[in-house]
């Protein structure tokens, strides 16, 4: 029926999103199914891949809103994401959920992926952010709660050989409060050091690490968020490090009435 139909295009839409490809072509004309799709990407690219490869990403795997794909020094390209095999529809039965990440041809890994956390459980595992350093160390960070309790967590975890294992865990948060889903951001800045914003309740908060072992008192990057009017919130943070060793972050202000209308910023000197 129409619900069929709705589903078809929005997988036609999210895959031409990915790809960069001119969705009316694409989803309106339908010239490609996902078997030529998988043709004409491995064409271009090498990666051995068929047409299940776009309806299992579809179905099972969530990007977030944080950095999720980083380079190491040899330009090799790691994405991490959720994968979730109950949102498919097409299969039945009780499956994990995994936070993993997978390298693009070329990283020299000897499988597809790796898992950096798992879960038999149906309590949130998501919100997952990479970063690389200067070394080529792989961090890791990703949102949780811990079964059968209601405590929340924000979780980092980082792997030496590029991402075939991984270890080191620490906490970055805990708590009963919730953290934001898909807004967690994990970044190194020139010297390997680690910086992290997530959003907790009406606050940005930042914190940093020499290596992932302890984190840094809390920070609030957006310090007037706690006195702004009610039903006005501070959402959708992005960060990033510039090479002179600025933290930049910017996130939008607003109420779902009047819509989201505006940009802010702030700025921190990593050097201080």
């Amino acid at each position: 029926g129409k619900g069929l139909v709705v589903k078809h295009f929005e997988e036609m839409a999210a895959i031409s999103d990915a790809l960069g490809v001119c969705k009316n072509t694409y989803n309106n004309m339908e010239v490609l199914d996902w078997e030529a799709t998988a043709e004409l990407l491995q064409a271009a690219t090498g990666w051995d891949i068929t047409g299940d490869y776009f309806a299992d990403a579809y179905n099972e795997c969530i990007l977030t809103e944080g950095n999720v794909i980083v380079y190491d020094s040899n330009g090799n390209m790691y994405v991490i994401y959720v994968k979730d095999r109950a949102l498919n529809p097409y299969v039945s039965g009780s499956y994990p959920r995994f936070i993993r990440v997978t390298p693009l041809p070329g990283a020299g890994w000897s499988s597809g992926y790796h898992n950096v956390e798992a879960y038999y459980d149906t309590t949130p595992l998501d919100s997952p952010a990479l970063t690389c350093d200067p070394n080529d160390v792989l961090h890791a960070a990703y949102r949780r709660q811990i079964p059968g309790t209601s405590t929340w967590q924000i979780r980092y975890e980082k792997s030496t050989n590029l991402g075939a294992s991984w270890g080191s865990e620490s906490v970055i948060y805990e708590g009963t409060a919730q953290p934001s889903p898909g807004y967690v951001f994990l970044l190194s800045d020139p010297d390997g050091k680690l910086h992290t914003i997530y959003v907790l309740g009406d606050e940005i908060r930042y914190r940093n690490s020499e290596n992932g072992a302890s984190w840094s008192t809390v920070e609030v990057a957006n310090p007037s968020g706690n006195n702004l009017p009610t039903g006005v919130d501070d959402i959708t943070p992005k960060a990033m490090i510039t090479s002179d060793g600025i933290l930049h972050v910017s996130w939008t202000r607003g109420n779902a009435t009047s819509k989201y209308g505006n940009i802010c910023y702030a700025m921190r000197d990593l050097s201080q």
